[in-house]
């Protein structure tokens, strides 16, 4: 869970209170739900979490809960506490996380955009690579040409493997969704995957943007080197898209178990005729 800080709290009356006023200020910001809520039994335990004497945060919260004559926001006179049983309310925090989502997702629709110039170049140098020369000045050129295109095929492979392991795991399906609807040298996504993460998200399919988050996974894992799970793949993108739904606060379905692999129908099978020769079921007549 994470919350943004925006470059406008420089220019906010709140960056004129005094020092522990405004780390207070950013501690709550930081542990704000999607509704704003902080959860706190006292101000002991805010000076605790804060490190702060409780002198210097009791006074903090009695100026985060007054009105600011010179605040930009012109809710509750510019008060940005309010206390509730339980904790503290952080006024403008439906405000705050609007300004999030909209940069959340411009920064999909850049990444995808990214992504999608990225693959075009690439395509582009492939088709127009220089032939390997046979000279000895350009061996290096033609080295180099070489790896780019084994890497390129390398993901091309990897990427097919996955799209045939999908395939395999839903014999049911048509031939028209066995067709990909989405592919990353990560992994694929059928029309009937597609199909069951928007029957999962409901309402919230279209705002959610899928093929965006697609492109935002794919990057994350490739840069973080990821290994996702070969056998189940399925289950981990659904995985994924629920825990991002539950961080945008999206009310989803859950997803339904993730089918049995080889290896656990293997166990399962092995265990259960370990059970049956114990109850005696295998004894001669």
């Amino acid at each position: 869970m994470y919350n943004r800080l925006f470059t406008k709290i420089v220019d906010s009356s709140i960056w004129e209170e005094p020092l522990p006023t405004f780390r207070i200020w950013i501690m709550f910001l930081a542990l704000m739900d999607k509704d704003g809520f902080v959860r706190f039994a006292s101000t002991e335990q805010v000076a605790r979490r804060a490190r702060l004497s409780l002198k210097k945060t009791a006074q903090a919260i009695l100026t985060l809960e007054s009105p600011d004559l010179n605040s930009g926001s012109l809710e509750n006179d510019g008060k940005r506490l309010e206390k509730t049983p339980g904790g503290w309310i952080v006024i403008g925090a439906r405000d705050h996380n609007n300004i999030a989502n909209a940069v959340n997702m411009a920064e999909l629709q850049r990444l995808r955009s990214q992504y999608n110039r990225d693959k075009i170049h690439a395509n582009a140098q492939r088709t127009h690579a220089v032939p390997k020369s046979t000279s000895s000045d350009s061996d290096s050129d033609s080295d180099s040409n070489v790896d780019s295109d084994a890497d390129a095929d390398a993901n091309a492979t990897l990427a097919k493997a996955r799209v045939a392991a999908a395939e395999r795991k839903e014999p049911g399906t048509t031939a028209r969704s066995k067709r990909p609807v989405y592919q990353s040298d990560r992994f694929a996504i059928f029309e009937w995957q597609l199909d069951e993460l928007g029957r999962i998200l409901g309402d919230h399919a279209d705002g959610f943007d899928l093929h965006s988050f697609f492109d935002l996974l794919s990057q994350q894992s490739r840069e973080s080197g990821l290994v996702i799970p070969r056998d189940n793949v399925w289950a981990w993108i659904q995985n994924q898209v629920i825990a991002e739904a539950k961080r945008r606060g999206l009310s989803v379905l859950a997803a339904p178990a993730a089918p049995e692999t080889a290896g656990e129908r293997r166990e399962r099978l092995r265990k259960e005729g370990q059970a049956a020769f114990l109850r005696g079921d295998y004894d001669k007549k």
